[in-house]
């Protein structure tokens, strides 16, 4: 009996000396001291952030149909959160970046005889990792079949294959997708939200085009035959993050606060994102806040309105990046001016090498030897970067060249046109 008092005694112990030990090795919250600041005039806080005035950030932000990273909605929303942050008093710098986004140059629904239908909009979904939705050749044509939970049992007895199926926004397209459609085609069904972790894209190439069809009453497509035609492209464009400063005279210290102005969509072409509008309207109604108070500030402040969230905080890390770390601010500071150097160096050698370009002068040169002659008024790197150019430009021309031909073969065949002759050889029209 005493033993197992003994053993009770001692399991309680252990389990005792476990969770103390672990109170005290834990991490323990800490709160810098204020060093005098004035405790927050909550009172003048509301009396600056008004209903007014963060409706009509949100209706500025809100503008465009997208504010998708690259877009003119984007450029538009960063315009005029610089131009805010300028009409304060803060002074505003701007760091652009690249960041690799999918276009749309074009994408269109046609009927039956190859005529837009009218009232009703097609916009791209997202890639599957590199598949965007480009529709090669001529377009893609199938008959559109209704669906509602997109499992297989609501398509018994019907051939989806390389047919396209309608489906409500959020629901799966995997499945219809294994049954041989061609595309997917979505719709709003009027419910309020939709979850954002349905999978409106895979991260894998996978050859099935998916849209979203707005417009008057999408339904009315299910029986009809109907094509569609789209180019979508994975390209370099140009972002910026907006930061504003208070600078504080013989501050020795500054606050950032950010937050991120861009938009995100299954839908890149429709974004306009009034939920992610809210950070950077509040960001803006700070703003106003502190410029107001100034004078009593014990900090710099800097304001930090960063684009390319959803592609893993892009924007954030390019800050961080040229901001460097507390311990190297010099070796930062060096990096920074390395990279504006160059950018200007780059941006010279590429206004040059578009000149040559676009002296015919140039073009008419009809010899190696006169060709050698020209170049001696331009240093190494223009005619290296010329060269680069020419020979990217050409690649691009031929590879689409090469594109055309395959899918005018691919309609051929499909179309059951002749591909031999009667002797077996290649027939002369293929």
């Amino acid at each position: 009996m005493s033993n197992v008092l003994l053993t009770v005694v001692l399991g309680v112990l252990c389990v005792l000396s476990v969770f103390f030990f672990n109170r005290a090795a834990a991490p323990q919250p800490k709160i810098l001291a204020t060093k005098g600041a004035a405790p927050p005039d909550y009172e003048r806080i509301l009396e600056r952030t008004t209903q007014q005035g963060l409706v009509e950030d949100l209706r500025q932000l809100c503008a465009a149909d997208t504010r998708f990273p690259g877009t003119a909605g984007n450029k538009r929303a960063a315009d005029y959160i610089a131009a805010t942050f300028r009409s304060l008093g803060y002074r505003t710098l701007e760091q652009p970046f690249p960041i690799a986004v999918p276009v749309t140059h074009h994408a269109a629904l046609l009927d039956a005889t190859r005529e837009p239908l009218r009232n009703l909009e097609l916009k791209p979904l997202l890639p599957n990792w590199f598949r965007t939705c480009t529709i090669p050749g001529d377009g893609l044509t199938g008959t559109v079949v209704l669906g509602s939970k997109g499992l297989a049992r609501e398509f018994e007895g019907k051939d989806l294959r390389n047919n396209l199926v309608l489906l409500p926004l959020g629901t799966s397209w995997t499945t219809v997708a294994g049954m041989g459609v061609s595309a997917v085609l979505y719709y709003d069904d009027g419910r309020d939200t939709v979850d954002a972790s349905w999978d409106h894209h895979r991260d894998a190439s996978i050859d099935i085009p998916r849209f979203l069809v707005t417009g008057d009453d999408p339904t009315r497509l299910d029986g009809k035959s109907v094509t569609i035609r789209a180019r979508v492209d994975v390209e370099n464009e140009t972002t910026r993050n907006v930061a504003g400063i208070l600078e504080v005279k013989d501050a020795d210290e500054i606050i950032i606060l950010s937050a991120s102005y861009d938009s995100y969509s299954y839908t890149p072409d429709l974004a306009p994102g009034g939920q992610q509008a809210c950070s950077p309207a509040i960001l803006l109604s700070i703003a106003r806040h502190l410029a107001g108070e100034k004078e009593s500030h014990k900090r710099s402040v800097l304001l930090l309105a960063t684009s390319g969230r959803a592609q893993g905080l892009l924007g954030a890390r390019e800050f961080v990046r040229a901001l460097g770390t507390k311990e190297r601010p010099n070796q930062a500071l060096h990096e920074a001016e390395t990279d504006v150097e160059s950018y200007t160096t780059q941006r010279e050698i590429a206004r040059a090498a578009h000149r040559i370009a676009a002296d015919k002068g140039y073009w008419a040169l009809t010899t190696a030897m006169a060709e050698e002659e020209y170049w001696k008024e331009y240093s190494e790197e223009i005619h290296t970067f010329f060269n680069r150019a020419f020979e990217s430009t050409m690649d691009g021309e031929l590879m689409r060249a090469m594109e055309t031909l395959t899918q005018t073969r691919v309609e051929w065949v499909r179309k059951n046109m002749p591909v031999t002759d009667a002797q077996g050889g290649e027939a002369p029209t293929f």
